[in-house]
């Protein structure tokens, strides 16, 4: 996979190394969130990154996405070559309401399923974008919590908590070797037979630079 981000130079000689801002994992988060945010659905609704917070209702109607874990299996033969993991993440949504009435709320509810799902398992430049890949959704789970909020007059809410796991490909850690390449020595010798003292010795040492004339000119 292509990160986004900045460039590293862990030694003058060794070719640049990207490195990404964020995780593969908190880009497809960030991306998710940021499609919801412009749904119709939601408009009015507050959106938080994080399901840790103190429920009230001036912050009602929610809706939290939030990075839940990440699996790191090896890809191919873990000890073979280059440290390779297949990335498997889940993502977690809430939506929450006032529940006035439980028949109305729960239908509002599914409503907010049906959008996040619909919304985002449909949206093809959701998994194919230039910062990162969905090779697939493998999972995906929904549940229903009805409660009350004590510190706002047991104001009862409802809940839609939802999880979708999606397989991120193979995630490369390829190894910055730091024994370069750095010059080359070059000597004549004499032809077998010939007599040394006739033959011109000649050293020539050639310094290697491994790096770009137009990356040195940019720092």
């Amino acid at each position: 996979m292509s990160p986004a981000g900045a460039q590293l130079r862990i030694h003058g000689k060794v070719p640049h190394v990207e490195a990404i801002q964020r995780s593969y994992a908190m880009m497809v988060r960030n991306a998710m969130l940021a499609r919801l945010k412009v749904m119709s659905f939601f408009q009015g609704f507050e959106f938080r990154r994080s399901h840790s917070l103190v429920l009230g209702t001036g912050h009602m109607p929610m809706c939290c996405v939030y990075f839940l874990k990440e699996d790191l299996m090896p890809d191919g033969n873990a000890n073979t070559g280059e440290v390779r993991f297949d990335s498997e993440v889940r993502i977690g949504f809430s939506v929450f309401l006032i529940n006035n009435d439980p028949d109305e709320t729960e239908d509002r509810l599914d409503d907010a399923y049906q959008v996040i799902f619909q919304g985002l398992l449909r949206d093809s430049t959701l998994y194919h974008n230039p910062q990162f890949q969905i090779e697939s959704f493998s999972r995906g789970s929904r549940q229903h919590f009805y409660g009350s909020m004590p510190q706002a007059n047991e104001t009862p809410y409802a809940e839609m908590r939802a999880e979708l796991t999606c397989n991120l490909g193979a995630i490369e850690y390829e190894p910055i070797e730091e024994d370069m390449l750095e010059t080359v020595h070059v000597e004549t010798v004499h032809p077998p037979g010939a007599d040394e003292d006739e033959v011109q010795r000649i050293y020539s040492v050639y310094d290697v630079d491994m790096l770009d004339k137009g990356d040195d000119d940019n720092g």
